[in-house]
């Protein structure tokens, strides 16, 4: 994303200097470097790249906040002047009630035009049915993010659709998915998103 997401430059980084000390060859290197990504098998889940009606998606797994705070700063880069920024927010229910809430500043600091709030119903892990969805719009009015862009859409997938169906040329989604079903229907839209 022309440097902007520093956390995969640093992560190829780590990857060239652990290739190059096992005695990989320099041009086998380059031809993986110049080509990874690419392909979104590559690594899938993590920042693919779609456009739909001039608008970019970013499809990534970000389940924490480090990792939403690098996502949110190559998407910031990809968002045209009068474009906005849209997001989608969830996490797994084995996260203690302040790391939710961290993850939620991460997201606000970046000041969505609108958040779309999932739950994970495969990654409930001892929390009840729509509990932590309500923890995350609980902390999105507490840091001042206003009810009006806030949407809640249990269903992965479902939730994903609403904001790639609301974009707007210029405008970025970003869609952290962690369910691989979500992630499959969406990339499916993705591929033919007059089919949805």
């Amino acid at each position: 994303v022309n440097g902007a997401a520093r956390y995969n430059i640093a992560n190829l980084a780590a990857a060239v200097l652990a290739a190059a000390a096992l005695a990989v060859e320099t041009e086998a290197i380059r031809r993986v470097v110049r080509r990874f990504g690419e392909d979104g098998a590559d690594n899938p889940g993590r920042l693919q790249r779609h456009r739909v009606n001039g608008a970019e998606v970013l499809v990534d797994y970000a389940h924490n906040p480090a990792g939403l705070n690098g996502l949110l700063t190559a998407a910031e880069s990809l968002r045209a002047t009068d474009g906005r920024l849209l997001l989608l927010l969830g996490q797994a229910g084995n996260r203690e009630d302040e790391a939710i809430e961290a993850l939620v500043q991460t997201a606000v600091a970046f000041n969505p035009h609108h958040i779309v709030v999932k739950e994970l119903h495969s990654f409930l892990r001892g929390r009840t049915e729509g509990e932590v969805p309500a923890l995350i719009v609980a902390a999105l009015t507490s840091c001042g993010f206003s009810t009006e862009r806030i949407s809640v859409v249990l269903d992965e997938s479902e939730a994903a659709l609403s904001l790639l169906q609301g974009a707007k040329a210029g405008d970025v989604v970003v869609l952290p998915i962690h369910q691989t079903s979500a992630r499959a229907r969406v990339l499916e839209w993705l591929r033919a998103p007059q089919s949805v």
